[in-house]
C-alpha cells in the first residue's frame, strides 16, 4: 500500500509521492497495489483496516514520537495515538525522525513488524516557485539545469528510500531489502560525485545533492523483527559466547575473594546489528549437598542454583536467564559466587564445585564481537601501569640486562 500524500504545509510531499507512483506501476505486474491519493489520516485508516497491507509506505512529515499525512495532520503518534494501525505490517516511513521514537515503539510495544524510518530530518531538493509549482519529477526547473539531470536529482533521495520497497516487492528478505536501499543510496552519491557539471549552478546543485543523500542514508534505520508474511524470509543468527567450561570454583562466603569474575565485551553496531535475544546458560556441578551458587550478570543476581540438604550425592544442575534487558553493548561484569549454608558450617575436606557458563545471542544483520577478560588481570595491570615509571627505571638498570640475554639466546 502506498499513500501518496501531496500536501503537507505547500505541496512539498509530492515530491516522494510522484516517485512512489511508478515504484507501485511497476510493483503492480506481479503484486496486489493500493494506491491512496493525498490521504487524510481517516482515509488511510479505513484503507488499511479494510486490505490488511503486508506492506505500507507514506510520506508525510514527522518528529521522533509522530508522523503527519495531509496538511500536516497528526497520523500516528507515540504512545498511543493510532499506534495499532502498522500491526502485523512491515512499515517504511518517508517521514523525518520516526526511527527515534515512533519506530522504536510500534516494533517493540506494538505490533508492527519492521519499521525503516530516518533518526534525523530528511534533506531533498525542490522548487519553491510558483511558475513551477508541478517541477516535481517533471524535469522543469528555475534554476538553469539541464531537465535530465534536474530529474535525477529531485527523484534520486525518494528513489533510494522506495528500493527497501523494490526489494520486498522482488522476494528479498528484509535485511537484504534494506541494504538494497542502503546501497541505492551510495549508488546515487557515487554518480554525483562523477557527474559532468555545466555552469556554477549544476555545480552549486550537485554538490548539495551528494550532502543531503548522504545525510539521509547515515540516518536510515531498520527496526523490529519477528516473522514476516508475503514471502519475506527473516534471518536470524546465532552466536555463542563461552564465559566458562568445566571451571573449579573454589567455595566461601558470599562476595568472598575466591568468587569468579570476569569482564564480557560484547560490542556490535546499532546501525547493522540488532539483538533479537541474549541469554546466560549454567551448568553447574557440585559434590556436596547444602551449597548454593549464584550467577550475577552487571550486579544483577539472574541465577541461583542449590543442591539441596537432602542430596546424597553429586547435584548437576542447569539454568538459564533472559538478560537481554541488562546486556550493555561494550563491557559487562559476571560474578559467580558459590558458598555453603550457614547451617552447614563448617566445610567438609575436598569440596569440590565446577562452572560451565556461556552466552547465547540471536541477532539480525552484522555479527556482533565478543571476549572475555579476566578482573582480576584487569586489576593487577591497573595497579602495574601506577608504577610504570618506576618499573621502566627498573628494566632499564637490572631488567634490560636479563632481555637482552633472552633475545640472544633464542
Amino acid at each position: 500500500m502506498f499513500l501518496l500524500t501531496k500536501h503537507g504545509k505547500f505541496d512539498e510531499l509530492t515530491y516522494a509521492s510522484c516517485v512512489a507512483r511508478k515504484f507501485a506501476d511497476e510493483i503492480k505486474k506481479n503484486h496486489t497495489v493500493i494506491t491512496v491519493e493525498d490521504p487524510e489520516p481517516r482515509t488511510a485508516n479505513l484503507v488499511i483496516k479494510k486490505y490488511n497491507p503486508d506492506v505500507i509506505w507514506w510520506v508525510g512529515h514527522g518528529n521522533p514520537n509522530t508522523t503527519t499525512l495531509k496538511d500536516v495532520t497528526v497520523w500516528i503518534q507515540a504512545p498511543e495515538y493510532n499506534t495499532d494501525i502498522l500491526d502485523g505490517a512491515i512499515a517504511c516511513a518517508m517521514s523525518c525522525l520516526t526511527a527515534k521514537v515512533l519506530g522504536k515503539y510500534v516494533t517493540t510495544n506494538k505490533k508492527c513488524k519492521y519499521y525503516v524510518g530516518y533518526n534525523d530530518v530528511i534533506w531533498f531538493n525542490w522548487c519553491n516557485d510558483e511558475r513551477y509549482f508541478n517541477c516535481a519529477c517533471s524535469g522543469r526547473n528555475p534554476y538553469q539545469i539541464r531537465p535530465e539531470l534536474w530529474k535525477k536529482i529531485i527523484e534520486c533521495v525518494f528513489d533510494a528510500n522506495l528500493y527497501f520497497i523494490k526489494g520486498l516487492a522482488e522476494g528479498k528478505s528484509v535485511e537484504d531489502a534494506y541494504k538494497m536501499c542502503h546501497d541505492r543510496y551510495s549508488y546515487w552519491i557515487d554518480y554525483f560525485n562523477n557527474v559532468e557539471t555545466e555552469g556554477e549552478h549544476e555545480f552549486a546543485v550537485v554538490r548539495v545533492t551528494v550532502w543531503s543523500l548522504k545525510h539521509d542514508r547515515d540516518a536510515l534505520r531498520l527496526l523490529g523483527g519477528g516473522v514476516v508474511s508475503a514471502g519475506v524470509n527473516v534471518k536470524t543468527y546465532r552466536k555463542t559466547i563461552t564465559i566458562y567450561e568445566n571451571q573449579e570454583v573454589d567455595f566461601g562466603i558470599l562476595d568472598a575473594e575466591k568468587d569468579l569474575r570476569k569482564n564480557i565485551y560484547v560490542t556490535w553496531d546499532t546501525n547493522k546489528t540488532r539483538i533479537v535475544d541474549a541469554k546466560l546458560r549454567a551448568y553447574w556441578y557440585s559434590d556436596n549437598s547444602a551449597v548454593c551458587c549464584d550467577v550475577y550478570w552487571n550486579n544483577n543476581k539472574v541465577i541461583k542454583m542449590y543442591c539441596g540438604t537432602v542430596a546424597t550425592g553429586a547435584c548437576n544442575i542447569s539454568k538459564e536467564a533472559d538478560i537481554s534487558g541488562i546486556l550493555n553493548n561494550g563491557e559487562n561484569r559476571v560474578k559467580i559466587a558459590t558458598y555453603k549454608c550457614p547451617c552447614w558450617y563448617p566445610y567438609p575436606p575436598n569440596f569440590h564445585t565446577k562452572i560451565s557458563l556461556y552466552l547465547d545471542l540471536v541477532y539480525q544483520g552484522v555479527e556482533p564481537s565478543g571476549k572475555s577478560s579476566s578482573s582480576i588481570k584487569s586489576e593487577i595491570e591497573n595497579k602495574l601501569s601506577k608504577y610504570k615509571n618506576i618499573l621502566i627505571i627498573a628494566t632499564g638498570v637490572v631488567g634490560g640486562i636479563v632481555v637482552l640475554k633472552g633475545l640472544k639466546k633464542r
